[in-house]
């Protein structure tokens, strides 16, 4: 499975996961892998709220569309602000990225696609793509 977690206050996490969520699922190489994973709500708050989205069933091919129908998401997600998320991979090891363009949105794509075919340090946190 892999994850994508979202930064920011909760109400916007849950905006971005929602989002993607439906939008790998009307990608149809990747219908019905991906639910949004919900958090428990804050004490004094009613109902959870989504805080990532997990990619179930992530082999080579599902990998590579899920690599590119996130990037194409999220290219079209910074047109109007900068999105930090996180990326899991199964065995745990994790990697922070961020894009505010779409020029950052293409470099994003590039680390991103090698993290989730091995590349990075398990169990750590990295910041991949530009910064800013």
């Amino acid at each position: 499975m892999l994850t994508f977690e979202f930064d920011g206050a909760a109400a916007e996490a849950d905006s971005l996961a929602r989002d993607l969520a439906e939008w790998l699922d009307d990608d149809e190489d990747l219908r019905g892998a991906a639910r949004v994973r919900m958090a428990p709500p804050a004490p004094g708050e009613q109902g959870a709220l989504a805080d990532a989205v997990e990619v179930a069933g992530v082999v080579e091919p599902l990998v590579t569309a899920g690599v590119g129908a996130f990037a194409m998401w999220l290219a079209e997600r910074v047109k109007a602000r900068r999105i930090v998320f996180r990326a899991v991979r199964p065995d745990g090891a994790r990697i922070e990225l961020s894009a505010g363009t779409a020029a950052e949105a293409a470099a994003v794509r590039e680390d991103l696609e090698r993290f989730v075919n091995g590349g990075g340090e398990s169990g750590a946190d990295r910041t991949a793509g530009t910064g800013g």
